[in-house]
């Protein structure tokens, strides 16, 4: 069977599918799934929901037209399959790009009418692979409220004076996951 066609891309769009396992990303095919499975870690689904968790991820857009070959082949590696989800997320700044500036990114997701705000901080990029420590704090609805992220995200070990009136909603997006669980190679992904 040959590769399917795939493009690696570093930009942090809304992908056409994305697959999430916990706080961790990825996309696998029969070509590099036991190349990356030796060194990654057990599937946690319940991990994106801790204080902080450092998150790893690898970004692919699957052209279009393989996105049913892609899924088909996913089910035929057996392993946990979840339905498609809604996603809903909100990206926040303030009008001086302070995140930016501090390289912070700021969101609130809902799915299936939970919410969560999430602070993500500076990381590194290395071959492709983003990691970046990550903050998540349950809503009870999508309304910011940075005094529930710990002191530790901020640059000075405090909210900043005036930082939470001036962040406002900068762009949202909606789309549906998809998420696997799969034993490869003796490590589940």
């Amino acid at each position: 069977m040959s590769p399917l066609p795939l493009r690696q891309t570093f930009t942090p769009v809304k992908l056409l599918v994305a697959w999430q396992f916990g706080a961790k990303y990825y996309l696998l095919t029969k070509n590099n799934a036991g190349k990356f499975a030796k060194n990654l870690p057990r599937c946690d689904i319940t991990h994106k929901y801790k204080a902080m968790a450092q998150e790893i991820e690898l970004k692919f857009i699957v052209n279009h037209d393989a996105v049913d070959a892609l899924r088909n082949h996913l089910h035929t590696l057996g392993g946990e399959h979840h339905a498609p989800s809604q996603l809903l997320n909100i990206y926040f700044e303030t009008p001086d790009n302070w995140l930016r500036r501090h390289d912070m990114g700021l969101r609130i997701r809902g799915e299936n009418g939970r919410y969560e705000m999430t602070m993500k901080i500076a990381g590194r990029v290395t071959g492709g692979l983003h990691q970046r420590p990550e903050y998540n704090v349950a809503l009870s609805e999508p309304v910011l409220d940075l005094t529930q992220l710990p002191a530790e995200v901020w640059p000075d070990g405090k909210l900043p004076a005036g930082l939470a009136s001036s962040v406002q909603p900068l762009f949202s997006t909606d789309f549906y996951r998809e998420k696997w669980c799969l034993d490869v190679d003796g490590s589940r992904i």
